[in-house]
This record gives C-alpha cells, sequence and structure tokens, in this order.
C-alpha cells in the first residue's frame, strides 16, 4: 500500500540479528541491515525507501552505487559526520554523545561526512531532536540515546561543510534534497 500511495518508508536501518541468528555487534548493525534494503527494492521496486540517519561506510558506500533520489535516499545527522566511537569513549563514557544507531569508527565517519557534503540529491540533513532530561543522559547504566542537536543544526552543519570546502553544496542538503 505505501508502495501505490508513493508514501516513504522511514528506516532506522539495523539489524539484531547476524546471518547465523547470534546477536549483532552493536558496532555492526547497521551495515546487517543492507541486505533487508536489497530485499525491499527487490520486491517493491517503487517504494520510497529513506535511510535515516546513515552511520556506516558500508552504506555510504551502497548509497553511492544505489541512491536515487526518487526511490532511495538517506539523511545525515550533524553526529555522526562529527564525532565517532573514539570521541564517545575518550576520557571516559561521554555520555551526550551517545546515541543511536552509534557512533561508528573514524573511517566511517569520514565516509558520512564526505557523503553529506557530496551534493548528491538523495542526501538531506536529519536531525536527532529528541530531547532527554540530563538525569536520563547522565546515569550510571542505560543512559538514554540520542544527541540532541536541532537547536545547532545550521551551525554543525556549516561547520562540516566548511571543514570538506563543499559550502557550495549546503542550501541543497539542508532546503532542498529532503
Amino acid at each position: 500500500v505505501m508502495e501505490e500511495i508513493g508514501m516513504p518508508l522511514l528506516l532506522h536501518p539495523e539489524g539484531t540479528r547476524d546471518r547465523t541468528g547470534a546477536l549483532a555487534d552493536i558496532y555492526d548493525r547497521e551495515k546487517l541491515f543492507i541486505d533487508t534494503i536489497r530485499i525491499l527494492i527487490k520486491k517493491y521496486p517503487k517504494l520510497k525507501i529513506s535511510i535515516e540517519h546513515v552511520t556506516d561506510e558500508e552504506t555510504v558506500r551502497y548509497l553511492m552505487e544505489m541512491g536515487d533520489p526518487e526511490y532511495l535516499v538517506c539523511t545525515v545527522t550533524p553526529q555522526h559526520a562529527l564525532f565517532d566511537r573514539m570521541d564517545l569513549h575518550t576520557d571516559g563514557f561521554q555520555p551526550h554523545l551517545f546515541c543511536y544507531p552509534i557512533l561508528k569508527r573514524t573511517r566511517s565517519r569520514e565516509a558520512v561526512a564526505e557523503l553529506a557534503t557530496s551534493g548528491l540529491p538523495f542526501v538531506s540533513a536529519g536531525s536527532d531532536s529528541a530531547p532527554h532530561p540530563t538525569h536520563k543522559k547522565e546515569q550510571a547504566c542505560g543512559c538514554a540515546g540520542g544527541v540532541f542537536s536541532a537547536p545547532a543544526l545550521v551551525e554543525l552543519y556549516t561547520e562540516i561543510f566548511e571543514k570538506a570546502g563543499k559550502l557550495h553544496n549546503l542550501e541543497n542538503f539542508l532546503c532542498v534534497n529532503g
């Protein structure tokens, strides 16, 4: 029905089990979902799919090959282009950088920033706009997942695009592509 009426399927693409059925490593969950996206596209070729909050270099590679402004798009949050898991764990655990999908390796952060600034028409901004109370972020066990970036989105994206020398692509990323 979604395919028929043109309603997009918005996904936080994470597989929780690997191909053997074992619980997936939290850092590998996004790339495990690429097979599911392939199946969806094959079964529903006119379904509009949005991969929300791209975080992994393998997903970036897949999107660079298969992205389509009509049928397969994605969003990038600023934290996934600015920070990686080293930032999450440097000088102790940094709860205000903890989010889902979780921050990945440095090379994934670099790939996500490159995708965001590429000027490709299927890539747009995506906010993590669900604020959590400080006491939920800073608790010893089970801190809330999310980086509340909405109030500073334009400034954060500007930093990413300026660093890449791609300010000329910022307007489409923020205002047109999505």
